[in-house]
């Protein structure tokens, strides 16, 4: 299914900010976020998590596409995170900016190098 909506950017053309950390609450989880879209998945790994989160932001797009309100798409895919998620993956870019990036996958013991920011690009 090609996600596009009239009247502004094809959603296909759309470039998420995201991140995914270890869970603190549940050892051996992983979370994952965008912030663009306030949207969270969970996951046994980094990569599972981050193919959750894929595969909800997949499923948020066809449905707020699908709406018989026309007129709320625009609101509904400018659905923000809360600025303090906003600050924390712009801080984890530049943190990632500064420092170079890292060697291997998270190691997945909690630490601050384990939040990995990302782009997803929706085709």
């Amino acid at each position: 299914m090609a996600l596009t909506h009239e009247g502004g950017v094809p959603v296909s053309r759309m470039i998420l900010r995201c991140w995914v950390r270890p869970d603190r609450e549940l050892p051996g989880r992983w979370v994952a976020n965008c912030i663009d879209l306030d949207l969270w998945a969970v996951g046994k790994d980094h990569r599972d998590a981050q193919e959750s989160l894929h595969d909800a932001i997949q499923g948020y797009l066809e449905t707020v596409l699908e709406t018989q309100e026309p007129t709320s798409i625009a609101e509904l895919l400018q659905r923000r995170a809360p600025l303090r998620s906003r600050l924390a993956w712009h801080a984890l870019r530049w943190r990632g900016g500064l420092f170079g990036p890292r060697d291997g996958p998270p190691t997945g013991a909690g630490s601050y190098e384990d939040v990995l920011p990302f782009r997803l690009a929706i085709a």
